[in-house]
């Protein structure tokens, strides 16, 4: 009987044992540091929204930085474009007329009238391509501002738990209470005081 109970002791302690290491480990919550989040924003627009696990906003990124180069690239063309065909035509050299092929069939304008018109399309393009380009460098600042932001604010409570206080000035108040306006037309009658708590 006794090498009996010793036996199911040690099955039982060899279960145990057994049990013990198939548990799951307890896994940590993930909470993103910022500054990662900020550095591989930086190198690419959208990894700092994948490390912050918000992948609902990846379409928004591409779609952003299809936009902004596609902007940047059809206007730099036209600019290009209408810049040469504008060097053609002033340059007096019946040998180079590529500013033919940006005129519309059928249109006859004067030299005149194509110098102006091909000037003021060379500087439109050049004022879109340059705006393009401003607004990819503040698309990507925004990309990282929103990694930024996300990160520091991963763990930020938004409940629907708001509260209002409304009391009397005899209630013990916390001592953390700044800053305090503070408004006494006479002790009896009416006391108003604003307080803000972090």
């Amino acid at each position: 009987k006794l090498r009996q109970k010793k036996l199911q002791a040690r099955k039982f302690q060899q279960k145990k044992i057994a049990t013990e290491e198939n548990l799951p480990e307890e896994k940590e919550s993930f909470v993103p540091d910022s500054n990662k989040a900020i550095w591989y924003a930086a190198l690419c627009p959208g990894l700092g929204q994948i490390y912050n696990r918000r992948y609902w906003k990846l379409p928004i990124v591409a779609s952003g930085i299809v936009g902004v180069s596609y902007a940047i690239s059809w206007n730099g063309k036209y600019y290009e474009a209408y810049t040469y065909a504008y060097r053609d035509l002033i340059d007096g050299d019946p040998n180079t007329n590529y500013f033919r092929e940006l005129i519309p069939p059928g249109a006859s304008y004067s030299e005149s009238q194509m110098q102006t018109l091909f000037k003021n399309r060379q500087q439109t393009f050049r004022r879109q391509r340059d705006l393009s380009i401003i607004v990819g460098v503040g698309f990507y600042l925004i990309c990282l501002l929103d990694a930024y932001e996300d990160a520091e604010l991963f763990n930020f409570d938004i409940s629907d738990n708001l509260s209002f206080h409304w009391g009397s000035e005899s209630e013990e108040m916390p001592q953390w209470r700044e800053p305090q306006w503070r408004f006494v037309e006479d002790p009896q009658n009416l006391n108003l005081s604003f307080s803000l708590h972090f």
